[in-house]
């Protein structure tokens, strides 16, 4: 089974360097790329992704607003956000909205997202196999 991965960036150039780390470290990994909230939200729709990396200030909405959708209409999807807005309240209500993880842009560890997308392969193949995720 392959992993699906969603990505909400609204900012070019880093969404296409979130796309090219991915693609040099797994190949067969399935990526759906979404500028904005609505576009995120019909992608959402199309492929049932299995891991989403989610930004928060999106020119038309809050990502957060996704991750509450996706709660409801992919509850499966594991939701990491990816902002440059590292705050206490943004950190509290990626929680409160179903995100599993939280990472900051200024820092970001390009290994530890490929380490997610690792996780997140290996928990679909489990799924596939009929294993129960931890």
């Amino acid at each position: 089974m392959s992993c699906r991965v969603l990505i909400v960036e609204d900012n070019g150039p880093f969404r296409q360097a979130l796309v090219a780390a991915l693609r040099a470290r797994f190949p067969t990994v399935t990526i759906v790329e979404a500028a904005d909230l609505a576009d995120g939200k019909r992608s959402v729709c199309q492929c049932s992704p299995d891991l989403v990396l989610l930004d928060i200030g999106l020119p038309d909405g809050n990502g957060l607003d996704l991750a509450k959708y996706l709660q409801e209409e992919c509850p499966s999807a594991t939701v990491v956000v990816c902002t440059s807005y590292d705050l206490a309240e943004y950190r509290e209500g990626a929680r409160r909205h179903g995100a599993k993880h939280f990472l900051n842009k200024a820092d970001l560890d390009w290994d530890a997202v490929g380490d997610l997308v690792a996780a997140e392969m290996a928990r679909a193949e489990d799924a596939g196999a009929g294993v129960p995720a931890n």
